[in-house]
């Protein structure tokens, strides 16, 4: 029994190795590495598999496996991804080659990983890539066009950073439906508990974010002082949300999870969106009816726009927006974006190399023609 434990055991992820720095020879593959199903260099036989299974088993994969510096974590299905990811590397760097013999679809994804990969391009743009939606956030008007404007950077970015998450799911009381759901979002923190919770770590983690939410406002175009109160602006719509929000464990009873409502409810249990047209923006059909996963996160979206002046609400917008871009625009936004949020929350030391962001962009946007 214990070759056939032992693989199960060498897939447990391997945490607090020491980190090594990026591999030097970073390149592309023509085929994926052979993987043996039982490998005996990763037991450690000088350990007593009757005191320490885990360690005979697997001690031998983690010391020749330490953590990558971009990396918080490892493990054999997280080197298997990355030789995945390395082996898309070549098909992406082939076809992004330009060539009168490429097909449509070599062309669509190379000439996307080309753009991608133009760093020198896309440092030299800073923020301009999201001045068509900034725009859009600064023309509002009233709050009654908050149901157009949110269903438009829905569609744009394909996040729940703006207040909630839409998609389908099928019903859970009646398997032979697909409806449209309406999930809790909003929160650029990973959880409720990090507004909420009053351990030193959760505290020293809200002044950093705080601190984070400034450089980011800042690199917007603000000034220290405009960053600092667009910070705590965010920050106090944030936490009114993570308290309406639902805590992990309640999340998984099915029960408080699945509240199916009608448009005309949905209406009128939150008027200050025009739910319908947030719909038609964002192309999802209310009919026959909806999940709300969480009703009352629902209400207090109703009573923050209620709350909140016109202003503020496009801050939370503008932060929101940049928040789920960061990544994709000009060194200073990854840089520090990556400071808190790789950095700070999960102790990675190091960026990953542009070819695997762009590969996971290319993947994740056009991942049928890949």
């Amino acid at each position: 029994m214990l070759p056939s434990r032992m693989h199960s055991m060498c897939f447990a992820l391997t945490l607090g190795v020491s980190s090594i720095a990026a591999a030097t020879d970073d390149q592309p593959t023509t085929s994926l590495p052979y993987t043996p199903s039982l490998d005996v260099n990763a037991m450690d036989r000088s350990a007593d598999p009757c005191e320490d299974l885990y360690q005979f088993a697997c001690g031998g994969w983690k010391t020749n496996n330490p953590i990558p510096a971009d990396q918080s974590r490892w493990s054999t299905y997280g080197k298997a991804y990355v030789d995945n990811q390395r082996y898309l590397w070549g098909i992406l760097q082939d076809s992004s080659r330009p060539s009168p013999e490429r097909s449509a679809t070599q062309t669509l994804i190379g000439d996307y990983f080309a753009a991608c990969m133009n760093v020198e391009n896309i440092d030299e743009l800073g923020h301009k890539p999201l001045e068509s939606d900034l725009h859009a956030i600064a023309r509002l008007e009233d709050k009654t066009q908050l149901g157009e404007l949110i269903g438009r950077l829905i569609v744009h970015t394909d996040t729940s950073a703006f207040f909630l998450g839409l998609g389908s799911e099928q019903d859970a009381e009646d398997s032979s439906l697909m409806i449209g759901g309406i999930h809790a979002g909003g929160l650029g923190l990973p959880d409720r508990d990090y507004y909420l919770d009053n351990d030193e770590n959760k505290k020293a983690t809200r002044e950093e974010y705080s601190a984070h939410l400034t450089s980011m406002f800042m690199l917007l175009g603000e000034s220290a002082e405009k960053a600092r109160n667009s910070a705590a602006t965010v920050m106090r719509i944030e936490t009114a949300l993570a308290k309406a929000s639902l805590t992990r464990v309640e999340r998984r009873d099915p029960h408080k999870v699945y509240h199916r409502k009608s448009l005309g409810e949905l209406q009128q249990m939150a008027p200050a969106i025009d739910w319908g047209t947030l719909f038609n923006k964002a192309g999802l059909d209310p009919k026959p009816w909806l999940n709300l996963s969480q009703p009352a996160f629902i209400l207090e979206t109703q009573a923050t726009i209620e709350r909140e002046s016109l202003e503020d609400l496009k801050t939370y917008l503008r932060w929101s927006l940049v928040n789920t871009r960061a990544q994709l625009l000009s060194k200073p936004f990854r840089d520090q974006d990556f400071a808190f949020f790789k950095g700070h929350l999960r102790g990675i030391t190091e960026q990953s190399p542009r070819w695997r962001t762009c590969v996971s962009q290319v993947d994740r946007q056009l991942g049928e023609s890949l």
